[in-house]
């Protein structure tokens, strides 16, 4: 055996191999594991005296991953509240908790419409919802993790959203189909 048919065996094995390797990567960082939620994340949203909500531009988020007074995470807020860690989150969150690792992966992108975020003992803890692809990711400090989760929270958090005096579902599409009409306007006047 000389030295090509060797290199080339091994373009072979590459090409079988490559698409695995970057395959387990994806199936690593979408793992269904439940334990997204350590129990220092639990610790953070069950003693947070308020958390933070804010609901998001249909748009992609901009390039850096900063949290100011107009983007979470790099996403465009559109609009933003505050709920009492009273029983009704506790319930939405207990409801999420049980749904993470239970939701079908869908091929929608994760492109998160709401949001929210808790702090407790100098300790932040931000959770990223898109109930289109059914994706949640959870960031503690550094540490990111992602998951699907069933739609068992949707309807309670929706209705958490709407009592810290944020837009409803309905709002939310409107504003959505008002955005397009204008976009669609001004791809117009520009082709003219």
């Amino acid at each position: 055996m000389n030295l090509p048919s060797i290199c080339n065996g091994g373009r072979q094995l590459l090409v079988i191999l490559a698409p695995l390797f970057i395959l387990g990567l994806y199936m690593t960082y979408v793992s269904t594991d439940h334990t997204i939620f350590s129990k220092a994340t639990k610790y953070v949203l069950s003693h947070a005296s308020e958390v933070s909500m804010c609901q998001f531009e249909r748009l992609p988020p901009s390039r850096n991953d900063a949290t100011d007074t107009k983007t979470f995470h790099g996403y465009p807020i559109l609009s933003q509240g505050k709920h009492k860690n009273d029983h009704v989150l506790k319930e939405m969150l207990h409801l999420l908790y049980g749904s993470v690792g239970e939701g079908p992966k869908t091929k929608c992108l994760f492109a998160p419409r709401h949001g929210l975020r808790a702090t407790f003992d100098g300790k932040t803890v931000d959770i990223l919802l898109c109930f289109r692809c059914r994706g949640i990711e959870v960031i503690e400090e550094k540490n990111r993790h992602f998951s699907h989760l069933n739609d068992n929270a949707k309807d309670l958090y929706f209705q958490v959203e709407q009592d810290a005096g944020m837009l409803t579902h309905a709002q939310m599409r409107q504003h959505d189909i008002e955005v397009s009409k204008l976009r669609h306007e001004n791809i117009v006047r520009q082709s003219d």
